[in-house]
């Protein structure tokens, strides 16, 4: 009888450790994907950039306004704050700033305050 016991307990202790390891995945899972940070580089090249932007004049002229935090754990993609990183590899966002408004993938204005962004 106590053998029994013994096997049910190992079973018992073996599937909670796959629910422990199951969990403890998904929770890595959604941590990773649940990103806020906006992490972008200023190219020298334009075929090495993956967003091309136009710096407007005004914020009426603009498809979004950003803004440039100082801390990275302030950057956030959702409302357009842009941590500035010095370093290409570390860069989500690589950004080459165009002269000519028809060339741009987006019309950005650069906000003063995070309170002036989207």
């Amino acid at each position: 009888m106590s053998e029994m016991k013994n096997t049910e307990h190992a079973t018992w202790m073996c599937g909670i450790g796959w629910i422990g390891l199951i969990l403890t995945l998904l929770i890595l899972l959604i941590t990773q994907t649940i990103t806020q940070a906006q992490t972008m580089y200023e190219v020298k090249y334009k075929s090495q950039a993956n967003c091309i932007l136009y710096k407007t004049d005004y914020k009426s002229q603009a498809d979004y306004s950003y803004y440039i935090t100082a801390y990275k754990s302030q950057a956030n993609t959702h409302k357009h704050h842009w941590y500035q990183v010095p370093y290409k590899s570390q860069a989500e966002l690589l950004v080459w700033w165009t002269q000519q408004p028809n060339q741009a993938h987006y019309k950005v204005w650069q906000a003063k305050d995070p309170s002036q962004t989207k």
